[in-house]
């Protein structure tokens, strides 16, 4: 498995356009960030945004990058997981910090690890919901987080209905 924090000093493909990763882009649920609550109190910190697709619509690769990352994490019934889950590794074009899209809850059919991916390129589909390859959940969750480098930290944040770039 490849930790993308330990190879932050990877030449990670720049990112001069950057898109959604499916369109429509409609977060629904919680926002990044915000606190969880579950029927036992806090559940946790959310680490992504929830985007309700069909089954089968296709998720691409918001900008260049490489697929550091792609592995099945199934879950049960009664405690999800991620399912199916490509990170992909990009650099930012002008700081030249390394920053990470995460694509979780996806149908079989995922990106393999060492794969460079151009802005745009299909890396899998969403999965069906509450199936073990979307890891029992119902939507496609993505996040993007950046390493921060003392002096070169940027951050990126898909937001509904704004362009990304």
């Amino acid at each position: 498995m490849t930790n993308p924090a330990e190879n932050s000093a990877a030449p990670y493909p720049a990112a001069t356009r950057i898109v959604f990763p499916v369109e429509p882009y409609e977060p629904s649920g919680p926002r990044f960030g915000e606190n969880v609550q579950g029927s036992g109190g806090l559940f946790g910190i959310h680490l992504g945004e929830d985007v309700c697709a069909v089954a089968g619509t296709v998720v691409r690769s918001v900008a260049d990058g490489l697929v550091v990352y792609s592995g099945f994490h199934p879950g049960s019934a009664e405690k999800g997981n991620w399912g199916n889950i490509v990170i992909v590794g990009h650099r930012h074009p002008v700081s030249g910090a390394d920053f990470f899209s995460l694509y979780g809850h996806l149908g079989r059919g995922a990106k393999p690890a060492g794969d460079l991916v151009a802005v745009g390129e299909p890396l899998g589909a969403v999965g069906a919901a509450y199936t073990p390859e979307n890891g029992w959940w119902e939507a496609l969750i993505f996040t993007s987080q950046s390493i921060r480098v003392p002096g070169r930290g940027m951050s990126f944040r898909a937001t509904s209905g704004r362009d990304p770039t």
